[in-house]
């Protein structure tokens, strides 16, 4: 038995779970007890696609045409921002189709529309890459935190400001070079005005405040 993955973006991040899937997918069935197959790959810069070997994957430019496609299962929305990705995942929740994203912009401004659509469909959302992915955090307080009561959450919650701050308070560094540096180093994005004018952070804050206390918080009271 085997799920149907679409990958809807190739860029940085959609290019780390095509690698993951392709490169660690035996490993991932011998641990999860069932096959995860990339099976069909979306973007519309025909360079992303070719930076992969996608020969036994269907590819297209067009979102809608993944989403369409009945061998697809789950939706993996990697483009980041608002628009078009949120009507992507709302067609997918039409479809059937449950819905894995990265992205803690549209889930701060949309999450709980999102949440009730899937609900709706009787299909899943997750979200465990939007915020600190690596530790994870969501799945912890979605499920192995439910019966305590959250007081306070304290963390680095950007990796680019975390960087910056670093360099100026231990090597004395000016803003700027820091930040040039982070960049080189692939800590920030280009250009990096999320990450330094504090929306990551507060995107993120925003998932968890909800996820904590149970109840939407606006972004804007963040």
């Amino acid at each position: 038995m085997a799920i149907g993955v679409g990958v809807i973006g190739a860029g940085t991040v959609g290019g780390g779970v095509i690698q993951t899937l392709q490169q660690n997918g035996a490993s991932i069935a011998k641990h999860i007890g069932i096959e995860i197959a990339l099976c069909h790959v979306a973007d519309q810069d025909p360079e992303c696609l070719a930076a992969f070997d996608l020969e036994d994957v269907v590819t297209s430019h067009d979102a809608a045409a993944l989403i369409a496609d009945p061998n697809v299962q789950v939706v993996a929305e990697l483009i980041g921002g608002i628009e078009p990705a949120r009507s992507f995942i709302l067609q997918a929740f039409k479809a059937g189709k449950s819905v894995v994203t990265a992205n803690k912009m549209l889930l701060a401004h949309h999450g709980p529309e999102l949440a009730q659509a899937a609900i709706d469909q009787g299909v899943e959302l997750r979200y465990e890459a939007a915020v600190a992915g690596t530790i994870p955090i969501i799945k912890a307080i979605r499920e192995g935190l439910i019966a305590n009561r959250i007081k306070a959450v304290y963390g680095i919650l950007n990796g680019t400001c975390n960087y910056i701050l670093s360099r100026m308070t231990y090597d004395s560094y000016e803003f700027d070079k820091a930040l040039d540096q982070a960049i080189e180093l692939g800590f920030a994005e280009t250009p990096p005005d999320l990450d330094i004018e504090g929306h990551d952070t507060a995107h993120k804050c925003q998932i968890i405040a909800s996820l904590c206390y149970a109840t939407p918080v606006p972004l804007d009271q963040v």
